[in-house]
């Protein structure tokens, strides 16, 4: 089946294949104050940072289920473990230019661990710093959060998920209207978002651009072992604009386990991979790429645009996948026991 939210995602005023691009992360101030209010929960009460709590920390122990802690304009230098609470809501006033969330390079700025739910949401802020073994900017374990509207910035991992990680199989994030720019995994792979060992996220109208993981894969956003049987990645109307890769620059998926992941809609453009898939990098995977912009990317090995290995009933459907460079295979390649791919109604030059 699908993500449980796909249908009410996709049914939204502009949301057919091609119509997904990234909306406007940040709002007016007031506007945004007021999306705050008008969003929690009857009966939630509102804790405001750092006017009544001094740490969104300190806010979010005080918090019972279906509040909303609202922070104000400032910097919070702090990392942020999330309490088992659900429906908690966690708001910015005034947008991303103005609220920043910190780091220091101490770990994930923000971790999740317990069961939660879309109805737990991080809003509004700039995220940055973190640094940690998995998941820079936020780990997310067998939590399902709603993810909207900040900006993700220099945040680093050693192993996955410089920017964002989410694993095991009750893991199925949203991410959405983000922007996520120069984060970076040092020895692994998913400089911006790395989905983990069953995880299925939604990741859609976010921007990429400046993530690197350049000893492995995926700059952009790296699947492996993803979703559970039954489950599907959607990666729909993002931007993914001079990520850079060993593999897949803007996206790699290794998901033998999973449905077909949807790769719809996504603008893929002047990225960069050492040895295969300058764009996007398949293996072992079912995948379905619809109406995407794949163009100007390159590869130091195979496949300028796409990259295929071992990877079986592959769509491509309505894709314009031009002036890609690649030593072998501009636009496309694939290798070792390919079954297709399907190219179908595709510019290829």
């Amino acid at each position: 089946m699908y993500h449980p939210l796909v249908d009410r995602l996709f049914s939204q005023p502009g949301s057919s294949p091609g119509s997904w691009r990234r909306r406007a992360a940040t709002a007016a101030g007031a506007a945004l104050a007021l999306a705050a209010l008008l969003a929690r929960p009857a009966g939630g009460a509102l804790l405001r940072v750092p006017g009544e709590y001094a740490t969104i920390q300190y806010a979010l122990i005080v918090a019972a289920a279906g509040d909303t802690v609202l922070v104000a304009p400032h910097t919070c230098y702090e990392t942020i473990v999330w309490p088992d609470k659900p429906s908690l809501c966690l708001l910015s006033e005034a947008g991303p230019e103005a609220t920043t969330i910190d780091g220091l390079h101490a770990g994930p700025v923000i971790r999740f661990s317990t069961a939660l739910d879309s109805t737990t949401v991080v809003r509004g802020f700039t995220i940055t710093n973190g640094q940690a073994d998995l998941g820079g900017g936020i780990r997310c374990e067998n939590a399902s959060p709603l993810i909207v509207g900040n900006h993700f910035v220099a945040n680093v991992a050693i192993g996955y998920g410089g920017g964002f990680y989410c694993a095991e199989g009750s893991c199925a994030p949203i991410l959405r209207d983000n922007r996520f720019i120069d984060n970076a995994v040092l020895s692994g792979s998913g400089g911006g978002v790395c989905a983990h060992f069953g995880a299925f996220p939604i990741v859609t109208g976010n921007e990429f651009r400046g993530n690197s993981a350049d000893l492995f894969y995926g700059g952009g956003v790296h699947c492996e072992e993803a979703a559970g049987h039954g489950s599907r990645i959607v990666i729909a109307g993002n931007d993914f604009f001079e990520n850079s890769a060993r593999g897949g620059g803007a996206i790699s998926l290794f998901n033998p386990f999973a449905l077909a992941p949807e790769i719809r809609g996504n603008r893929i453009v002047g990225n960069v991979a050492q040895s295969g898939g300058g764009g996007v990098m398949l293996y072992w995977t079912l995948a379905a790429m619809t109406d995407n912009v794949i163009r100007d990317n390159r590869s130091d090995g195979y496949g300028g645009g796409v990259h295929l290995v071992n990877s079986h009933t592959v769509r491509l459907w309505a894709c314009d996948l031009s002036d890609n460079r690649a030593a072998s295979g501009g636009g496309i390649s694939f290798i070792a026991w390919c079954h297709g791919p399907e190219v179908i109604d595709c510019t290829i030059s």
